[in-house]
């Protein structure tokens, strides 16, 4: 299914360190609604995932004007968020639009070695296979290049028309 620009989606994908949404809605669940609102969770806000636990089950979350809170995942899953920036495995929710890279989940020796193949922050690319979690992309400058999974879900991706 296409997605258009300013379709909602539930932020589904795993948690990700860098990924972001703007909350469009907080959920069916009118006792989980409520008891996001009193922590300050409201439509209109961007989230950033700073951290996740090691089994997943809570999220660190930056909220805007700089308060962290944790959710557990269920609750994060539960919002009605449009995403901002997305891991490049799950970029298909951006539909066909070209992306740019924001940055990288990972340290020194990924961005290394991200560099090394073409992508550092600011390339513009476009995805030639989005339904894959190992996408297959054409650089700006006309470079094919495929990722794993694992180093897909490493790379952050905005729209190349944000901003």
């Amino acid at each position: 299914m296409r997605r258009q620009r300013g379709d909602r989606v539930r932020l589904s994908c795993p948690p990700v360190p860098g990924c972001r949404c703007r909350i469009r809605g907080l959920g069916r669940d009118a006792a989980l609604a409520e008891r996001l609102s009193r922590m300050g969770i409201l439509p209109g806000m961007a989230l950033e995932v700073t951290r996740v636990a090691p089994l997943g089950g809570t999220v660190e979350l930056a909220v805007d004007p700089g308060q962290r809170l944790a959710l557990r995942s269920g609750e994060l899953a539960a919002l009605d968020c449009e995403p901002l920036v997305l891991p490049l495995s799950h970029a298909r929710l951006f539909g066909d639009r070209p992306l740019r890279v924001r940055g990288f989940a990972g340290g020194r020796a990924l961005r290394i070695r991200m560099g090394a193949r073409g992508l550092q922050p600011g390339t513009v690319l476009r995805l030639l296979d989005g339904a894959s979690s190992a996408p297959r992309m054409v650089l700006a400058g006309g470079d094919p290049l495929t990722l794993g999974r694992g180093e897909a879900r490493r790379v952050l991706v905005e729209p190349a028309d944000a901003h």
